[in-house]
């Protein structure tokens, strides 16, 4: 994988690989295999793309890294990036020698930009080693809402009265 698939890229070879390390994954935590999580998460180096939907151009200027979400029964590449799974890639793209570290893109502060195929989202995250613990101070998202539906609900006069 290049970590510029989307949903319509993605192949049978790759979703296979996918789920090999999905359920070696959690087979190591000692979980059960063929749930939703571990949820498997492919990163990469910022890197310019097509987001899915608008069509628009995302710039690699526009990101700290790329990463892209193979979830759900069956598995397949998810259409945007879980808010869940974008505070655990940040917290992990703060820990030094991590993959996701290696390919993150050195910037400021507590935010990093992850590139997923829908366009781009912030998360904050900021982790301190202390006595060779590692802590994570802060781990952070913000989404925008949409309006899912709107309409009016009919009740019986009877349901206020009494």
């Amino acid at each position: 994988m290049t970590g510029l698939e989307d949903s319509t890229t993605l192949t049978g070879d790759q979703i296979a690989a996918v789920t090999a390390i999905q359920y070696a994954a959690a087979r190591k935590l000692g979980i059960s295999t063929g749930g939703l999580v571990p949820i498997p998460v492919a990163v990469a180096a910022p890197a310019s793309y097509t987001a899915y939907g608008s069509g628009q151009v995302v710039g690699s200027e526009e990101m700290s890294l790329l990463a892209r979400v193979v979830g759900g029964i069956p598995l397949a590449m998810h259409k945007a990036y879980p808010g869940t799974a974008g505070v655990c890639t940040a917290v992990a793209a703060r820990i030094p020698g991590t993959v996701v570290a290696e390919v993150t893109a050195p910037g400021d502060g507590d935010t990093l930009t992850i590139g997923h195929p829908s366009g781009t989202m912030p998360i904050w995250a900021r982790v301190r080693s202390t006595a060779g613990e590692l802590v994570v101070e802060r781990a952070a998202y913000a989404r925008t809402a949409r309006r899912l539906a709107e309409g009016y609900a009919f009740v019986r006069r009877s349901t206020w009265e009494g």
